[in-house]
């Protein structure tokens, strides 16, 4: 996987993964632009668990990150799938941002990355209306990590992820504010 970015085509129920070896204490950043597809990326690590899914509220496009940090050494794996299984077929590219020696804020950023995950599982594949205030919590804690690391991007996805979130939950004005400021 290390290199170029590489393009596939990516179907329902189809599963791509990707290995990669770290030491511990390095720091992986994958990328995947998601180009109309919603894909879930699931970080297995050496001992074959699953250490976290990444997604996005953006939903069938923009970017979905990636940041993992090794606890131990060994083979970690990338799994990419669609989200849905009634998706229609289509393309998607994945790249290696960073590879390197972990540092402070890198923790943080995983942290973050994981939460906005957890927020947008709760409330895409929950629909009583708990999950999905607890899904507001996740966002609101994702949205903290984010601007303490001063990562706009990340700050953006997840103020859309709030306005979204809140639409579900009938909370009608704070939906507004909060996509206002993801677009600010």
């Amino acid at each position: 996987m290390p290199g170029a970015p590489i393009e596939r085509e990516l179907a329902a129920g189809e599963v791509h993964a990707y290995q990669v070896t770290l030491a511990a204490g390095q720091y992986l950043r994958v990328v995947v632009d998601q180009r109309g597809l919603n894909v879930v990326v699931t970080v297995v690590g050496p001992d074959g668990q699953p250490l976290g899914q990444r997604s996005t509220p953006e939903g069938y496009h923009g970017l979905a990150p990636v940041s993992v940090i090794a606890e131990a050494s060994g083979p970690y794996r990338l799994e990419v799938r669609l989200l849905e299984v009634w998706t229609a077929p289509g393309r998607y590219e994945i790249r290696i941002e960073e590879w390197r020696e972990a540092q402070p804020p890198d923790r943080s950023r995983a942290t973050a990355e994981q939460t906005l995950a957890e927020a947008v599982h709760l409330q895409s594949i929950q629909l009583a209306t708990e999950a999905r205030r607890r899904a507001l919590i996740k966002y609101e804690e994702g949205l903290r990590l984010f601007r303490a690391l001063g990562d706009r991007r990340g700050e953006a996805v997840t103020l859309y992820g709030l306005g979204s979130c809140s639409r579900w939950t009938d909370e009608m004005q704070k939906a507004l504010d909060f996509l206002t400021q993801a677009l600010a």
